[in-house]
């Protein structure tokens, strides 16, 4: 039987997945196998662009599980049984108006196990470590052919990584946020962004570039062509560290990073570069912005497993040091965190 399995800020999820494009609700042959994710237009459009080009990656489905299938729908298509604990989609339904228009998308279903909870399930505390290097790995081949294929994820956290035991790797899910970013070779300005960035709040799971830029697209904080004040440095990095970045570093970790983060950016004040100088220079660097992302869940994971090991020890500062407290241009790549992780860690761990 059907049922509510997320209640998200956009839209719910349904398992196992109805067909709700005939005009009612009806279970489908491969409902077990899928799920049915219900939205708003505009919250699922991008999500079904993005879509649409990772089913064109080789092999998609060994790393993502994105919109397969959608089509319009309206609230009065829907059972109110069903959907009455829908939270997004409760006022419509009470109207039941024709009006209140919906996207009904159907994704594969890759378990209900994130991959941080099924690691920390792992008794065994040798078998825990393999898995830790081996799923970082995989998803470290998974963000690089997205990037190949010029997308940011963007909303990569523990809850849109998913363990599916079937083939026993992680997967990842939700493309809410993702976005393809522009070309900054072919243009850098602001403005052109101000869609690809879709807030400039101060969200865990982005770095400290993602959070600037999107103040400089959005322009409501200064304008682009306005010079940059070490005023609004200090206030951009203070608003930037969010909790879930706290919990993972110490207060000496962070009185570093304030002082690289000064050293790194006040030139700009001190040239009286202006925010534009600063968006065009920064956003070259848009290729390490989803591996700080995987880098905060393995650091947010392991701070869960009270281990003393090592390896696992080196691991985390690794990660700290070379991404999640490095400046833009100092961040590590996907590819040289994967070399890192091959070459510098025991191979018996990771095979």
């Amino acid at each position: 039987m059907t049922s509510l399995i997320d209640n998200g800020s956009h839209g719910c999820i349904f398992h196992p997945s109805i067909n709700a494009c005939d005009g009612n609700i009806a279970a489908e042959p491969d409902s077990k196998t899928h799920i049915t994710k219900i939205q708003k237009n505009e919250s699922a459009l991008s999500e079904i662009k993005i879509g649409k080009t990772i089913q064109q990656i080789p092999f998609y489905s060994h790393y993502f599980a994105p919109v397969i299938h959608h089509c319009d729908i309206t609230v009065t298509h829907m059972n109110y049984e069903l959907i009455r604990q829908c939270k997004t989609m409760q006022d419509d339904f009470s109207r039941y108006s024709d009006g209140d228009k919906y996207i009904s998308s159907k994704i594969r279903y890759v378990g209900k196990y994130p991959l941080h909870k099924y690691i920390q399930n792992i008794s065994n505390k040798k078998q825990r470590l393999r898995k830790i290097f081996n799923t970082h790995l995989h998803l470290l081949t998974a963000c690089q052919k997205l990037l190949d294929n010029s997308i940011i994820h963007f909303d990569l956290k523990p809850a849109n990584i998913m363990f599916d035991e079937i083939q026993s790797i992680p997967i990842i899910i939700d493309f809410g946020l993702s976005s393809i970013i522009p070309n900054p070779r072919v243009t850098s300005d602001p403005s052109s962004y101000k869609d690809f960035f879709v807030t400039n709040i101060a969200y865990d799971y982005w770095c400290i570039d993602i959070f600037m830029l999107s103040h400089i697209a959005f322009e409501e904080l200064f304008y682009a062509n306005s010079v940059v004040t070490q005023n609004h440095l200090d206030y951009l990095f203070e608003q930037f560290q969010t909790g879930t970045f706290k919990n993972l570093v110490t207060p000496q970790e962070i009185r570093t990073f304030a002082i690289e983060y000064r050293n790194y950016f006040s030139k700009y004040a001190a040239q009286r570069k202006t925010w534009k100088d600063l968006f065009q220079d920064v956003i070259k660097y848009y290729n390490t912005w989803d591996n700080y992302a995987l880098a905060l869940c393995y650091l947010h994971t392991c701070s869960k497993l009270n281990s003393s090991n090592h390896m696992l020890k080196q691991y985390t500062e690794y990660l700290k040091k070379h991404v999640l407290l490095a400046m833009p241009k100092e961040r590590k790549t996907l590819q040289q965190v994967r070399e890192y992780i091959l070459e510098s860690l025991s191979s018996e761990a990771i095979e």
